[in-house]
């Protein structure tokens, strides 16, 4: 005899007798009872974590589109957590050995959008681009500034872009001079690159929804923004003048 539930197997050995009078199958049944009750109370949690691992067709990472808070929480057993927030989960990651977080963004405790976003600008975001080509292949759309891909559930998007330049003074600069046709280019000594990059997968329907909304963006919180692409950090630059550290917005150049 197998009883189920939502989140609990429980197995009764086949070769267990129950009396035929009323009395004997009284006793079995409170029993079975008194076993069920124990082991809801004592062991949720591990009874949650097998749930989801029978989940199929995971949306991201281990978890569906609708789930709570506290199932993601379980789904990530063995992450870090960075950060919780009524609408939003953190996790600390790597891609490639590029720090960024997994994020989870909820609205009325349903989960809707995620994905990975780097929180500062770091060096060699672009790998995240290249991990998620890799996994999903030809991709649906080339925008301006990312690339899509589309499921029945889902779309995933990814972007890195530069986000911060650090120029330090330096006595020489690189010319290819009688060389210039046998030499690959080289970066400009004393400048470092940094990037930011976001990998997204977010629900079809909820995607689909900021269609018929006349101000969509008015519908996304601060990570979701981030996560649709739609707001970057803005390109700053770091030099010296003289002995002066001057950190200034990429666009005062333009």
């Amino acid at each position: 005899m197998v009883l189920k539930s939502s989140f609990l197997y429980i197995s009764v050995e086949e070769d267990i007798t129950v009396q035929k009078n009323s009395n004997g199958f009284a006793t079995a049944f409170v029993v079975l009872i008194i076993s069920l009750n124990i082991g809801c109370s004592s062991n949720f949690s591990k009874s949650l974590s097998n749930a989801l691992v029978q989940t199929e067709g995971y949306d991201f990472r281990k978890t569906r589109w609708g789930f709570t808070q506290e199932m993601v929480t379980v789904s990530e057993r063995g992450k870090r957590l960075y950060l919780r927030k009524a609408n939003v989960l953190m996790f600390n990651h790597k891609i490639r050995d590029v720090p960024c977080k997994v994020i989870y963004c909820f609205m009325d405790n349903r989960l809707r959008a995620a994905g990975y976003i780097t929180l500062k600008p770091v060096k060699g975001a672009q790998k995240i681009v290249e991990h998620c080509v890799e996994v999903n292949g030809e991709p649906d759309q080339v925008l301006n500034d990312g690339i899509l891909w589309f499921t029945d559930r889902s779309l995933y998007y990814v972007n890195a872009y530069l986000s911060y330049t650090k120029s330090t003074p330096t006595p020489y600069t690189w010319s290819g001079g009688i060389l210039s046709h046998l030499l690959s280019p080289r970066p400009t000594p004393g400048v470092i690159n940094y990037w930011d990059g976001v990998w997204a997968h977010i629900d079809r329907g909820f995607y689909e929804e900021l269609h018929n909304v006349k101000f969509p963006l008015d519908q996304l919180t601060f990570y979701e923004k981030r996560l649709f692409g739609v707001l970057k950090r803005a390109h700053i630059r770091e030099f010296y003048l003289g002995q002066t550290k001057v950190k200034v917005p990429n666009n005062a150049f333009e």
